[in-house]
């Protein structure tokens, strides 16, 4: 995850239960830091749409489960909210380094 135009998110993250601990960046600021340290972009795209939604009926899987205890389902839901409201966004590229 990436942070999206709308900020900041909203806690808790799988990540970090407060600003205190999440160092998101941007998708400029990423490639701002990734491209000068000799990468070359192959492919970026925001994948954010097509990341799936959790299904209202499906059950929890157990790892993260068993991570995350009781605070599992706010922090799906507040990752459902950040991706919905634009406060997370999706990327997924491809480098290479010449």
């Amino acid at each position: 995850p990436m942070a999206g135009p709308v900020q900041p998110p909203i806690f808790p993250l799988m990540w970090a239960r407060d600003a205190a601990t999440s160092f998101l960046r941007t998708p400029v600021e990423m490639r701002a830091l990734i491209e000068p340290a000799g990468f070359r972009t192959r492919a970026w795209d925001d994948v954010t749409a097509d990341v799936a939604r959790p299904g209202a009926a499906s059950p929890a899987p157990i790892l993260p489960q068993l991570l995350m205890g009781d605070e599992l389902t706010a922090i799906t839901h507040a990752q459902q909210r950040n991706r919905d409201e634009g406060r997370i966004v999706m990327v997924q590229a491809v480098f290479d380094r010449p």
